[in-house]
C-alpha cells in the first residue's frame, strides 16, 4: 500500500450517473459496459495494475471497483458514483476490499488510510519476513491508524505475506551490491511490479516521499 495520485478528470460514466441522480450501482452500468470498463481501466491506471491496498497484480478480469466509504443505504449512498471514494481491489475474499466491508464498522470508517489523500508510507512498514507493521515514531491517533488500516484490509493475511516474502527473497541476490548499484536498480523497475513498496522498504527505502 502506497500513495496513489488520482486523476482530476474522472472517467464520463460518473458524471452521468449523477447528473440523472442514480443511486443504484449495478443499475445504471446495465447497457453501458464500455462506460464501466472505461472506468475499471481508469482506476487500473491510477494504482499501475496493482489492488490499491495490498499491491498484488490485477487486470479487468481479476479485481473489481471498490467503494471506500461503502455505498450502501444506511452507510454513504451519496458517494456511490464519486470519483474520489472509488479503487480498484482484488477479489480476495480474505483480505482488501471485501474483507473490509465485513468488518469496519461505519463509525471508523474516517480513521482508514485512503491511498490517495494520505501517504500509507508514513504509517506503514513492510518488513523483511514479508509482513507489514506499524512505523515505530508514529504518534498514538497515527499508531491506531495504521493497525486498523491493517486490520481492516488483513494485510497480515498468511497468503499475502508469503507472496510478500517470496518476491523479496527473488531480490536477496541484490543486497550484494553497493548502495549506488541497488539505488540504480530500484529506479528502473517498473511502477507495475506488484509489492513494490514492500521491495523498496527490504532495501531502506521508500517508495513515495
Amino acid at each position: 500500500m502506497h500513495k496513489l495520485v488520482r486523476p482530476k478528470e474522472e472517467p464520463s460514466g460518473l458524471a452521468e450517473a449523477r447528473s440523472l441522480q442514480c443511486r443504484d450501482w449495478s443499475a445504471f452500468w446495465q447497457g453501458r459496459s464500455k462506460a464501466k470498463e472505461e472506468l475499471q481501466l481508469a482506476l487500473l491506471l491510477m494504482q499501475d495494475e496493482k489492488c490499491a491496498y495490498c499491491e498484488c497484480k490485477l487486470d479487468l478480469h481479476e479485481g473489481h471497483i471498490e467503494h471506500f466509504r461503502r455505498k450502501n443505504v444506511d452507510w454513504f449512498p451519496e458517494l456511490t458514483f464519486e470519483w474520489g471514494n472509488l479503487y480498484y481491489s482484488c477479489c480476495r475474499n480474505g483480505t482488501c476490499g471485501r474483507h473490509k466491508d465485513r468488518v469496519l464498522d461505519k463509525p471508523r470508517v474516517g480513521e482508514l488510510i485512503d491511498p490517495c489523500t494520505d501517504n500509507p508510507e508514513d504509517y506503514l512498514q513492510f518488513t523483511f519476513d514479508g509482513n507489514v507493521a506499524v512505523r515505530s515514531e508514529q504518534s498514538e491517533e497515527g499508531a491506531s491508524r495504521a493497525t486498523l488500516t491493517i486490520d481492516t484490509f488483513n494485510l497480515r493475511h498468511t497468503q499475502l505475506v508469503e507472496m510478500r516474502l517470496n518476491t523479496l527473497k527473488s531480490y536477496e541476490w541484490l543486497k550484494q551490491m553497493s548502495a549506488i548499484q541497488i539505488d540504480a536498480y530500484l529506479s528502473q523497475l517498473p511502477s507495475t511490479t506488484p509489492f513494490l513498496t514492500a521491495i523498496y522498504h527490504y532495501f531502506g527505502k521508500r517508495l513515495c516521499e
